[in-house]
């Protein structure tokens, strides 16, 4: 508010005088009246300089007061916008050069990854391939277990079977030999056997 008032004051002090000048000069009627101007103008230079002085004291003044806070406050303003500026360029410059060195480093990565892929499904094939055979060389020794087993157990009941088989054709066999007079010569040896 001050600011326009003093505006307003200041265009006020300078256009008075120059349209005072102007309201002067425009009347051109009569070459006496103009030499009588001119005559009067002389007196009144001295005061025309004073005015000007005051005016330019007044001037130099405000702008002193009020003009260098203001341009000293802009021009901070300016330099505090100028550093956010460059600092913003920076971490810009920063980024895009991480950017582009990760770009130019993508190849390099891309080859890593692919490599570290193979060698992780080879380890992964030999270890199923590792697995596999351990299943395969338990399965064949359960296997073979138990064929082993199955074939004890058949030898065995053939054993058995053949033992039963030998008994009943021995028992056959007895049978149709026996008579009453071999039966009786047994069991007499028999009794005698008993008896010692």
């Amino acid at each position: 508010m001050k600011r326009i008032a003093l505006c307003l004051v200041f265009a006020a002090a300078t256009t008075v005088p120059l349209v005072r000048a102007a309201a002067q000069s425009g009347d051109t009627g009569e070459a006496a009246k103009v030499d009588k101007a001119v005559e009067d103008d002389d007196g009144m230079i001295a005061w025309k300089w004073a005015n000007f002085a005051v005016l330019m004291a007044a001037l130099l003044w405000a702008g002193m007061k009020f003009g260098k806070p203001y341009f000293t406050a802009q021009t901070e303003a300016i330099n505090q916008g100028l550093d956010e500026a460059r600092r913003h360029r920076e971490d810009a410059e920063r980024r895009s050069a991480d950017v582009r060195m990760k770009l130019a480093n993508i190849g390099d990565d891309i080859e890593r990854f692919r490599r570290t892929a193979l060698a992780e499904q080879a380890a992964e094939m030999e270890r199923q391939r590792q697995r596999m055979t351990a299943e395969v060389e338990a399965t064949w020794a359960n296997s073979s277990q138990q064929i082993e087993t199955l074939g004890k157990h058949a030898r065995l009941d053939l054993r058995r079977f053949a033992s039963s088989l030998a008994l009943e054709l021995a028992e056959q066999r007895i049978r149709q030999r026996m008579n009453p007079a071999i039966q009786a010569t047994l069991a007499s040896d028999f009794v005698e056997k008993l008896k010692a």
